[in-house]
């Protein structure tokens, strides 16, 4: 009798050490899959700009235009979607529509080209970012390394005097948030399909002195390099801006109505 108890005793114990043993690995899975979700999350979130940044692969597809158009993945034709073709409104009516959209794709390959050559830059000492926001205006391409710090927009070709002096005035913009840095964030116009040599251009009274560089993307490292070392970032500077960068989406605020509108 005493060693029927026993046994019982013992398989009792045995059925709870598995029971204790399958919720501690169930707690573990729960923990671990948060946590992958997390990373997931993060990592998805940089997108197209962090492929581009950190993957040259990515790169090697896109080369001049050809026959006035960008030759990049091929994009299937869709009128090959439906059979047969339908129409409803007019070719006029679509016209409009259609300027707005060839101008955007033309600026965005003008984008991919010149991000492309900035992949190029080594990692450990240079932070391109892509799309940066100051008070609703937008940065191309903000640069920080070796040389310096760099405000550079992207062109198919066209540029002004104003659009040199609207990235000189973010460049100050870029100066004020970095206090105790010694150099001057650098403009830039960088033309993406011409191979024009590295200029400087200021306007007159009307500009207050504001400018900056035009120069063809085949030229852009080679001018990024020629500034010296002595208003540089090092790489210990570059791997604490891309850290305290983040993004922390535990951070987030709460949805709201915006205070400033989310534009441009």
């Amino acid at each position: 009798m005493l060693v029927a108890v026993g046994s019982v005793a013992s398989a009792s114990s045995a059925v709870e050490v598995i029971l204790g043993l399958g919720v501690v690995l169930i707690f573990a899975g729960t923990v671990a899959g948060a946590f992958g979700a997390r990373w997931a999350r993060r990592r998805s979130a940089y997108g197209r700009h962090e492929m581009l940044r950190r993957s040259p692969d990515a790169c090697s597809r896109v080369t001049e235009p050809a026959a006035g158009r960008l030759s990049c993945e091929p994009r299937g034709p869709l009128a090959d979607v439906l059979e047969p073709e339908l129409v409803r409104v007019k070719a006029g009516t679509l016209a409009p529509l259609a300027g707005l959209l060839e101008r955007g794709r033309r600026f965005g390959a003008a984008e991919d080209r010149v991000a492309c050559e900035l992949v190029a830059l080594p990692e450990a000492f240079w932070l391109v970012e892509r799309n940066v926001l100051v008070d609703g205006s937008r940065i191309p391409f903000l640069v920080m390394g070796a040389t310096g710090v760099f405000v550079i927009c992207a062109s198919d070709g066209a540029w002004t005097l104003e659009d040199l002096r609207v990235m000189s005035v973010l460049g100050v913009e870029i100066r004020r948030r970095l206090p105790g840095y010694d150099g001057e964030p650098r403009a830039a116009m960088c033309l993406a399909f011409d191979e024009t040599k590295p200029r400087a251009w200021f306007g007159g009274e009307d500009f207050r002195g504001h400018g900056g560089w035009v120069l063809g993307v085949n030229w852009l490292r080679t001018w990024i390099f020629g500034f010296g070392w002595a208003h540089g970032l090092r790489n210990g500077d570059i791997r604490r801006l891309d850290e305290a960068a983040g993004p922390f989406w535990d951070r987030r605020s709460t949805a709201r109505l915006p205070v400033v509108p989310n534009l441009g």
